[in-house]
């Protein structure tokens, strides 16, 4: 940080840069519910923000991306990894084996740190750097990152900062992305969007009467519309959609890698201004998708699945979810019908059982 603040951009680079490496094998070691380690969390977050920062000012574009995508999903990344290389026989017997020993042995020593007064984390250090030696998580590259899409397909990255909040278009067109960011004001009305937004869409199901309850369902139905046009309106959609048609007009699929809350988002159903009646998803014939991260999007893509017929889910104990598919639009019944062996649990029951 005084590295940045005095301007001493290189310094604060190779700084932050040894410090993320650092903390890459750490992230095991916090533990849901201690505040402490919340707020360890916290600081490493922020870690990488002033990285992706640093990154920016000293116009290194590329390694932005490259860092926004290791402090992304970094976790599920890890054990998307473990599980292909072991289930694919990747790894040398030998490797396996001590692989296997390791995970052990800082399990076991996660668990006497975690009851110890005055723990000393320097040995399960020790235990994750070997494993880490043995088994790195390959982080993606930018190049990578562009090898994922063909020529008509664009990646459209979110990254909510301190003071504002920056788009990232990735295409096969050029060597770098083209990023775009908001004023402050943005990032201050995207939030209080985001806290309007949920609670409307929470007041129903905290109604205390059915009439009531029916009455702001409705509410929140016919509001959607005018919510999903401020939301574009604060993204300045139109002006990122702008700028992805001076890199190729003929980019006909998009990638939405959204960040923190956006996830949780209907970005796809965003009004498009410059097309009268349209939305995002209207202007893109092979569709919009959504990735948590692009390093696993990668994964994903390198999973071989050449057919799928058993299909899991836990299903939401909602009328329009469970009630039959005759009957209503039945969501889990609808898409268990193309599976040959299905097996669905219901919530509330699991609820139950757990509580046993």
């Amino acid at each position: 940080m005084t590295y940045r603040n005095a301007k001493r951009l290189q310094e604060a680079y190779n700084t932050f840069k040894d410090a993320i490496d650092t903390v890459d094998y750490l992230r095991g070691e916090i533990i849901s519910g201690d505040e402490a380690k919340q707020k360890l969390a916290e600081e490493w977050n922020q870690l990488y923000l002033q990285m992706v920062e640093v990154c920016l000012s000293l116009s290194k574009e590329t390694d932005a991306i490259e860092y926004i995508e290791r402090n992304k999903t970094h976790i599920l990344s890890e054990l998307l990894a473990t599980r292909q290389l072991f289930a694919e026989g990747k790894l040398p017997e030998a490797v396996r084996k001590e692989l296997q020993k390791l995970r052990l042995e800082i399990d076991i020593e996660k668990r006497r740190l975690a009851v110890d007064k005055q723990p000393d984390y320097g040995h399960i250090n020790q235990l994750r750097q070997r494993y880490n030696e043995l088994y790195p998580l390959e982080h993606i590259q930018f190049e990578q990152i562009q090898n994922l899409i063909d020529d008509g397909t664009a990646i459209i990255q979110w990254y909510i900062f301190g003071d504002c909040f920056r788009t990232f278009i990735i295409t096969h067109h050029r060597p770098e992305p083209i990023i775009w960011q908001s004023s402050n004001e943005d990032l201050k009305n995207l939030h209080k969007w985001r806290d309007d937004y949920l609670a409307a869409y929470y007041a129903p199901r905290n109604a205390k009467t059915e009439t009531e309850q029916e009455k702001l369902q409705k509410q929140w139905e016919n509001s959607i519309k005018s919510r999903l046009q401020q939301l574009a309106e604060i993204l300045h959609i139109n002006q990122i959609l702008e700028n992805l048609s001076n890199i190729s007009p003929n980019i006909d699929q998009l990638i939405l890698v959204p960040h923190l809350y956006l996830h949780i988002l209907p970005l796809h159903g965003l009004p498009i201004s410059q097309n009268a009646g349209n939305y995002l998803f209207d202007l893109f014939p092979r569709g919009v998708k959504y990735a948590p991260s692009c390093q696993i999007l990668q994964q994903v893509q390198q999973q071989q699945r050449q057919e799928f017929q058993h299909f899991f889910a836990i299903q939401n104990p909602t009328p329009d979810l469970y009630e039959p598919y005759d009957q209503d639009l039945g969501i889990v019944r609808a898409i268990s019908k193309q599976f040959q062996h299905s097996y669905i649990f219901l919530y509330l029951l699991i609820i139950a059982n757990l509580k046993k």
